[in-house]
């Protein structure tokens, strides 16, 4: 893609809730909506037209190669507090523990190139 080819898709990224920005990258079709979660814009992607369940597990090379992994934490601040009271700031039971998933939104346009530049070896927009 050129330069004015993801400026395009910037000038897009947030703005129209109704229409639809669609990638070739490499073998797949990207189609690309704006839809708001927790009052701010995000756009989801979808694959070939569909996000099936399969891909949201970690191995999966679709979900890693275009969804957004993710990393939470378990604890809340508040019981983490309380874990350092009971057991003590350095115990290994009041440490923070995290879990990943693949998220197909994304509220970043820059996180969001960086992922297709670094996993697709060709991009290019499907004009409608």
């Amino acid at each position: 893609m050129t330069n004015e080819d993801w400026q395009k898709l910037k000038d897009w990224w947030g703005t129209s809730m109704y229409d639809s920005f669609h990638l070739q990258c490499d073998e797949y079709e990207i189609t690309l909506h704006n839809w708001i979660s927790k009052m701010r814009i995000a756009v989801m992607l979808y694959v070939d037209g569909w996000q099936k369940v399969e891909w949201f597990t970690k191995g999966h090379p679709i979900g890693a190669k275009f969804f957004q992994l993710k990393k939470k934490g378990i604890y809340s601040a508040k019981e983490l507090k309380e874990k350092q009271k009971l057991f003590g700031k350095k115990s290994r039971h009041s440490q923070q523990r995290y879990y990943e998933y693949l998220n197909p939104s994304w509220t970043s346009f820059a996180a969001f190139k960086k992922q297709l530049l670094a996993t697709c070896k060709e991009i290019k927009i499907i004009e409608e």
